[in-house]
């Protein structure tokens, strides 16, 4: 098996479409747990894009929910969502899943990002330049029912900010399968409780 990894943090080099004849292994805590720990063929894929526009005013934060009420989360079970995201504007980003708790942190107790405070708002931070609408690098993953995933913008200029968030969406059709053999593509995708577990 040829493996890839999406830890939703940008990579040091773009993530490729997932495509048919790949395949996806949902790690073990996946929440439902009709995904965990299993192994799915992908058997067609559609690109379809989203856009959304927010004005934030300046020293404003505001969190986009991916969750079923915004449309990006499937509805059937047999459906995969790998979403490229590309932002426009001047902005701040940030991770959260659970939509409560930021994802990305530093190993030191306390040190996750704190837009209220003007050190610790710069940790975890996605910048517009990172993942622009016309080569994103930002990709989540969604099934149906999941846990959502909030993206929070922080607006730390001293002027109203217009951002532009695209939603490149690889609508995936899967199929369970078992585990594939030696030369299948196969991309592991983590829940954040197994990302927890592995103290990143």
């Amino acid at each position: 098996m040829v493996k890839s990894m999406a830890l939703l943090v940008l990579p040091i080099e773009k993530i490729e479409p997932l495509k048919k004849g790949d395949y996806v292994h949902f790690s073990e805590n996946w929440k439902p747990s009709d995904f965990a720990g299993k192994y799915f063929l992908v058997t067609a894929t559609m690109r379809k894009i989203f856009d959304r526009h927010f004005i934030i005013p300046a020293g404003s934060s505001y969190d986009f929910t991916i969750d079923e009420d915004t449309g990006l989360l499937p509805t059937s079970i047999e459906s995969l969502y790998e979403i490229f995201v590309g932002i426009k504007g001047l902005i701040l980003a940030y991770i959260k899943w659970p939509t409560s708790d930021y994802l990305v942190r530093l190993e030191k107790t306390g040190y996750m990002p704190d837009v209220t405070d003007d050190v610790k708002r710069y940790i975890g931070i996605i910048e517009p330049a990172d993942t622009p609408p016309t080569n994103p690098k930002l990709v989540l993953y969604t099934t149906k029912s999941m846990d959502p995933i909030a993206l929070s913008f922080y607006n730390d200029t001293e002027e109203d900010q217009k951002i532009v968030i695209r939603f490149a969406i690889n609508h995936c059709k899967l199929e369970e399968a078992p585990a594939p053999g030696a030369g299948a593509v196969v991309r592991e995708i983590q829940h954040w409780r197994d990302i927890r577990a592995a103290g990143l």
